[in-house]
Order: C-alpha cells, then sequence, then structure tokens
C-alpha cells in the first residue's frame, strides 16, 4: 500500500509539472484538534459508556506541501503530500481498565501517525484581485506509520506492570491504508501575481475503524484544525 500510495503521488506531480506554468505549490502547517466518533452505542452496557465518556479531544498536528492546478477560472485539483497526526487521550484510567488500583490523576493519549494524500477540489466563490475565498472536498489516502500510547503520570509512582498495560493500546488499528474525505473553506491574500499567503479551516475524517478489544466496538479518528498556506505560483 506504501508503494502504491507514493506511486500515486509520483503520477500527480508528473501530469502537474507537466503544465507548470500553471499550478500553484504551498507549504502547509496545520494545528489541530484531534478526537474520535464511536460507531457503536453502548446501550446499557455502564462500562462502555464509562470508557467512551473519559475519551477526550487531544492537540495534533498536520504539515506537508501541496499541489493545486487551475481547470478553469472556478476550479482547482489538488494533491499533496502531509504528515498527519490523529488521535485521542482517556482521563479515567481505572474505569477503562477495570483496575482501581491506578492513579485517576494519570491520563493516556493514544496518537496516530499518518502519510496523507489528499486528492481534492476547491471551488472559487470569490475571485478578488487581492484575494479569494474557496470550499474545499476531497478525499484522504492515509498510511500509518506509526501507532503510540503516551502515558501522562501528573502524579505518584506507576509501576513496569501497570506502565506495560497501559501502554498495550485497547484500539487496535490493522489497516495500513486508511482513507477518509476531507472538508474546508480556505482564504488566500495576493501578496503579487506569484505570491500569497492563505488559511485554510480543515475537517478530516477517517473512515477506516480502529477495533475496541474490550467490547468489539468500532471508532473513527477526526480532526478539525486550522492551516497556513505559504502558496508559490509557477
Amino acid at each position: 500500500m506504501v508503494v502504491r500510495a507514493l506511486l500515486v503521488v509520483t503520477y500527480w506531480l508528473v501530469v502537474f509539472s507537466l503544465h507548470a506554468q500553471y499550478i500553484e505549490i504551498g507549504i502547509n502547517v496545520i494545528p489541530s484538534v484531534s478526537y474520535r466518533f464511536p460507531g457503536d452505542n453502548p446501550g446499557n452496557n455502564p462500562r462502555v459508556a464509562t470508557i467512551q465518556l473519559a475519551e477526550r479531544p487531544i492537540h495534533s498536528f498536520d504539515f506537508g506541501i501541496d499541489i493545486k492546478k487551475e481547470i478553469n477560472t472556478r476550479f482547482k485539483i489538488g494533491s499533496g503530500v502531509f504528515y498527519s497526526q490523529k488521535g485521542f487521550g482517556n482521563t479515567n484510567l481505572p474505569g477503562t481498565f477495570d483496575n482501581q488500583n491506578l492513579n485517576p490523576a494519570n491520563s493516556i493519549d493514544f496518537v496516530q501517525d499518518y502519510l496523507e494524500v489528499p486528492f481534492f477540489i476547491n471551488y472559487k466563490v470569490v475571485d478578488h484581485k487581492k484575494f479569494e475565498t474557496y470550499p474545499i472536498f476531497g478525499m484522504i489516502n492515509a498510511v500509518i506509520l506509526n501507532s503510540n500510547i503516551n502515558v501522562a503520570i501528573k502524579s505518584g509512582e506507576i509501576s513496569e506492570e501497570d506502565l506495560r498495560m497501559l501502554k498495550k493500546p485497547y484500539l487496535l488499528n490493522n489497516r495500513i491504508y486508511n482513507w477518509g474525505f476531507l472538508l474546508g473553506w480556505g482564504l488566500s491574500l495576493k501578496a503579487d501575481e506569484k505570491t500569497a499567503v492563505g488559511i485554510e479551516l480543515q475537517s478530516k475524517a477517517l473512515l477506516t475503524p480502529l477495533h475496541d478489544t474490550f467490547f468489539a466496538a468500532n471508532r473513527y479518528l477526526n480532526s478539525v484544525g486550522v492551516g497556513f498556506r505559504f502558496v508559490r505560483k509557477l
């Protein structure tokens, strides 16, 4: 799957480079907040409800390069390569792991790192000589790079046995390739004919599930962020 993703990116880079005078390259930095939405209703199971209520958003971070090409005066198509983080935290370790010896002041963050290749369309709603605004519609192709459990020890000490238990994720992603959708809205301010800076509000959601090893339930990761772009037209 990694090879396939790289081949797809290479193909689009070659296609765009054949018409370099019509493309723009953007450097993107996207601080965001990531969370999950459950795929299963906890029903009348109190422990499932306890676990899901303990899960909270975390701060995450994306960065990368995109390439956009105008296909007419209103539409642009684009792709790129991004490093992307997604995940969430859990603040009720005794209830989640059914172990009352765990310190309730401590918490864990479940963090997934992805190599992300989006394909998207922009439609210029406003095209002024000094700025333009546009919605963003697209899909995400994401190859998982790493999966981490970060344990935050805020009070007391923790045994090696408990630490190993907390480091073992109760949510599993058994898929290397993941996919989802991208929605957003952008504003680009034109410094001159070839240079611009912009802001994009982006919402991303992966539609490949994380499997809950406790209750055979699923979670789906999502993030919302504000991207800062530096753009150069070629």
